[in-house]
C-alpha cells in the first residue's frame, strides 16, 4: 500500500528582552523516501518553508545571520527559504547566511519538477545582503516527461538577483555573482543546453535565452555596468555557442543565433565577443541558411576583439552558411 507521510514542525525561540528572535520552519511531505532537514541555529528571523509531493526528493536548508539582521515580530525576516518539489527525485540544498551590517535578507525560491532518473539539482548558496534566487525547473503543465535539469547559484556580496527557469531534459546553469547588484537572467528549453554566468563587478546584467539543442552559452563580466544579451534558438540537433568576456565597463554585447534543420549543411553557430575597454558596442547576427539547398558549408563563425581603445561599435549579420567574420578593434 503506498505510503503517505507528513509532517509538519514549527520551532519558535523564547522572547529576548523586546525583541522578536525566533526561526520559523514548516516541513510537508506526501509520498515514500523522501528527506527534508532544516538547520537555522546559527541565526534568527529565519523563514523556512519545504513542501514535496511524490517519491525520493531531497531538500536541505541551512540558514544564519550572525548577528539577526531581521526585525522584530518577522516584519523582515533575515533569511528566507521555499522549496517545492513534485514528481519523484528531486535535490534541492539552500545555504543562506545574512550579513550582520546590513537588512534585509536574502530569499531563496526553488520549484522542481521532475520525472527522474536522473534526479532534478538545485544547489543554491547567499551570503550577503539582500539577494535574491529564483530556480524552476522540470514540467509545469506539459504532460511531457521533464527530468534531469541542474542549477548551480552562487551569490555573495549585495542585492543580486539571479533567475533560472529550465524545461527540457538534460539543462544546466551555473551562476556566480560577486560584489554589488548584478542581475542574471536565465531561460532554457530543448535537450542538453548549458548556460555558465559570472558576474563579479557592481551593476551588470546578463540575459541567457537557449530554446533549441545542444546550445551552450559561456558569459563572463568583471567590470561594472556591462550588459549581455544571448538568445541562440532553432529546431536542430546542431549546436550553437557564444562566448562573451567583458571585464571593462558600460560595455553592451548582444548575440541571436538560430540552427536550422539537422543535417549535413549549415547547422552549427559559434559567436565570440572580447571587450576588455570601456563603453564598447557588439552585435552578432547569425542563422544557419538552408541545409537543404547547402549541403557542404557547416556553418558560421563571428569573433569581435575590441581590447585597445574605448567606445567601438561592432555589428556583424551573417545569413547562409559557411561564413567567417572577425573583428579587432
Amino acid at each position: 500500500m503506498k505510503k503517505y507521510l507528513f509532517a509538519t514542525a514549527s520551532v519558535f525561540a523564547l522572547t529576548l528582552a523586546t525583541t522578536a528572535q525566533a526561526n520559523d520552519s514548516t516541513i510537508s511531505q506526501i509520498g515514500a523516501t523522501q528527506t527534508a532537514t532544516v538547520d537555522q541555529t546559527g541565526g534568527s528571523e529565519g523563514v523556512s518553508s519545504i513542501n514535496q509531493i511524490g517519491a525520493n526528493h531531497t531538500a536541505s536548508v541551512t540558514q544564519a545571520d550572525d548577528p539577526n539582521n531581521g526585525t522584530p515580530a518577522f516584519n523582515t525576516a533575515s533569511n528566507t527559504s521555499s522549496i517545492s518539489q513534485e514528481g519523484d527525485g528531486a535535490i534541492a540544498t539552500v545555504n543562506q547566511t545574512g550579513d550582520p551590517s546590513g537588512a534585509p535578507g536574502n530569499i531563496s525560491e526553488v520549484t522542481q519538477f521532475n520525472d527522474g532518473p536522473p534526479s532534478a539539482i538545485a544547489d543554491v548558496l547567499q551570503d550577503g545582503t539582500n539577494n535574491f534566487s529564483s530556480v524552476e525547473q522540470g514540467r509545469d503543465v506539459d504532460p511531457v516527461d521533464r527530468r534531469g535539469q541542474n542549477a548551480l547559484i552562487s551569490q555573495t556580496g549585495s542585492d543580486h538577483i539571479s533567475t533560472v527557469l529550465q524545461r527540457g531534459n538534460l539543462n544546466d546553469a551555473t551562476v556566480t555573482q560577486s560584489g554589488l547588484g548584478n542581475t542574471s537572467d536565465v531561460t532554457q528549453g530543448g535537450l542538453d543546453n548549458l548556460a555558465g554566468v559570472t558576474q563579479s563587478g557592481d551593476g551588470n546584467l546578463s540575459t541567457v535565452s537557449q530554446s533549441a539543442n545542444f546550445g551552450e552559452a559561456q558569459i563572463e563580466q568583471s567590470g561594472n555596468s556591462n550588459e549581455s544579451d544571448v538568445v541562440q534558438d532553432g529546431r536542430a540537433n546542431s549546436s550553437v555557442a557564444a562566448l562573451i568576456l567583458q571585464d571593462g565597463n558600460n560595455n553592451t554585447s548582444t548575440v541571436l543565433q538560430t540552427s536550422l534543420v539537422a543535417g549535413p549543411g549549415s547547422g552549427n553557430q559559434f559567436a565570440e565577443v572580447t571587450q576588455s575597454t570601456d563603453w564598447n558596442s557588439s552585435v552578432i547576427t547569425q542563422d544557419g541558411g538552408d541545409p537543404v539547398v547547402d549541403t557542404v558549408n557547416t556553418g558560421n563563425s563571428a569573433s569581435v576583439f575590441q581590447t585597445v581603445t574605448s567606445g567601438n561599435m561592432s555589428n556583424i549579420a551573417q545569413s547562409g552558411a559557411g561564413n567567417s567574420a572577425t573583428v579587432n578593434q
